[in-house]
């Protein structure tokens, strides 16, 4: 037996050429991996970067209407919740024209998960005071 068949010799010529690592179908599937990268970025921009609405301003009818004051139920709440709700909406009832007050009572309902009844305190607040930036942002 020749030294070439017990050591499987195979001359420069035969060997097959080496491709890079990730050859032709790796190539493809990772382009077609950063294409859908990109448009999901893309649209995850646009949604996140929506145009801001300005508020629509007051008109006489809406200015004389008095605002509802949300009422809540803070039986089942901790005391130290419902005393915190309480002082604010009896701040708001004495100052109803305050944009701050109103503002402050959104704060303390969106602090303890009352969304729906903060999204009023906040648009009341907008309508009181709609040249100030901070409260587009709540």
């Amino acid at each position: 037996m020749s030294w070439a068949r017990r050591h499987r010799f195979v001359s420069p010529q035969a060997r097959r050429p080496t491709t890079h690592r990730m050859g032709r179908l790796g190539l493809r599937t990772g382009l077609v991996v950063l294409i859908i990268l990109l448009v999901a970025g893309i649209v995850a921009t646009m949604r996140v970067k929506r145009p801001m609405t300005q508020p629509q301003p007051a008109t006489a009818a809406t200015a004389q209407a008095s605002p509802q004051i949300p009422e809540l139920d803070t039986s089942e709440m901790e005391p130290r919740v419902r005393q915190a709700i309480r002082q604010a909406r009896a701040a708001v009832i004495a100052q109803p024209d305050s944009a701050d007050v109103w503002a402050h009572f959104g704060k303390v309902l969106d602090a303890h998960d009352l969304r729906r009844r903060a999204a009023l305190c906040y648009q009341e607040a907008l309508a009181l005071k709609p040249d100030d930036f901070r409260l587009t942002y709540f």
